[in-house]
């Protein structure tokens, strides 16, 4: 049986989840983003609303979102998606005809600033969280908000991920 439930970081750093929804044939993307400290404290979140692309494209941009909006209060992070293939080519696996090799470039360039970039991949249900803000994403208008309290929209999925729950479809 796989465990769902967000797995805290070690303490004094913090865990940036990010996930990305697409639209409209490719031509939208929704993306949601929070950040977490190792006693599972929310302590802020961000939603976009941009122009679209792949699924992969836009996994890959919400981690750049992620990162960018962290910078400004945390250095030692870890990202968590739900992408195995974003996570994979994070990891070093992106050859130089990727169409995504110069996003993934970029996300190491700027992910070298940190103390610490650590890429894990996690069941699409511990992600579920920010895979609903960024579902909701597309229901606002194009640009960037931040939050410092959760939004409505995720309220019930903060509280299901915080419980057991039962086995995901990878177990």
């Amino acid at each position: 049986m796989t465990d769902i439930r967000w797995k805290p970081p070690a303490a004094g750093h913090f865990v940036l989840n990010c996930d990305a929804s697409v639209a409209q044939f490719g031509s939208l993307a929704g993306y949601g983003g929070l950040i977490r400290d190792f006693a599972g404290s929310l302590l802020c979140s961000f939603q976009a609303k941009r122009g679209g692309g792949s699924v992969l494209y836009a996994e890959l941009r919400a981690i750049l979102l992620g990162l960018k909006f962290a910078w400004s209060a945390f250095r030692l992070i870890r990202v968590d998606s739900d992408s195995r293939e974003a996570i994979n080519l994070l990891d070093g696996r992106c050859d130089l005809g990727h169409p995504q090799h110069q996003l993934v470039e970029e996300i190491h360039r700027f992910s070298g600033q940190y103390e610490n970039e650590v890429w894990n991949h996690v069941v699409r249900e511990a992600n579920s969280v920010v895979d609903e803000m960024a579902k909701q994403a597309l229901k606002m208008s194009f640009g960037f908000e931040e939050h410092e309290i959760a939004p409505d929209c995720i309220l019930q999925a903060l509280i299901l991920i915080s419980v057991p729950i039962l086995p995901s479809r990878e177990s």
